[in-house]
């Protein structure tokens, strides 16, 4: 039996398999509450998952498989609760980033900071692209050679 935070993108196969090893070979229309809660505790036998972490790895997938197999009408199952809860984003007091501030480079503290201001995970924060409006402008590139200048290039950016 595997563990929740062992199962990733890397094992997609491997969690598929155990999720079907404990759910069977059933209809879809037989996979209902209950069967969820006996998943939970067949995959978290201690019970020390958080409702985001069932529901990410648990019911997202089945509740994925149903909607494609069933369309409108697989079985609407009620998440763990608590799993779509936004705890507020706690970060560590003033004296702590004034001890760390000197010791990062750049990409570092730009790294802290958004972590720090937007509570997110890091394999989070790589995924997030930002919507930027590209505009184009002129630019004059200026080469320099020392102290004297010895050309100009107009470009488009």
């Amino acid at each position: 039996m595997g563990q929740l935070h062992r199962l990733g993108e890397d094992n997609a196969l491997l969690y598929e398999v155990e999720i079907l090893k404990c759910l069977g070979a059933k209809q879809c229309d037989e996979i209902d509450d209950s069967e969820m809660t006996k998943l939970c505790k067949y995959k978290v036998p201690k019970g020390d998952a958080t409702p985001g972490t069932l529901n990410r790895h648990l019911y997202t997938p089945v509740v994925a498989c149903l909607r494609m197999a069933l369309k409108q009408k697989a079985p609407m199952l009620k998440r763990p609760k608590g799993h779509n809860e936004v705890k507020p984003v706690e970060t560590a007091a003033a004296e702590w980033f004034q001890t760390l501030w000197p010791k990062l480079n750049r990409d570092q503290k730009e790294l802290v900071m958004f972590l720090a201001c937007h509570g997110r995970r890091i394999g989070e924060a790589r995924a997030r692209r930002p919507k930027v409006e590209v505009i184009q402008a002129d630019v004059l590139v200026k080469a320099t050679q020392g102290s004297r200048t010895i050309g100009r290039t107009p470009g488009r950016c």
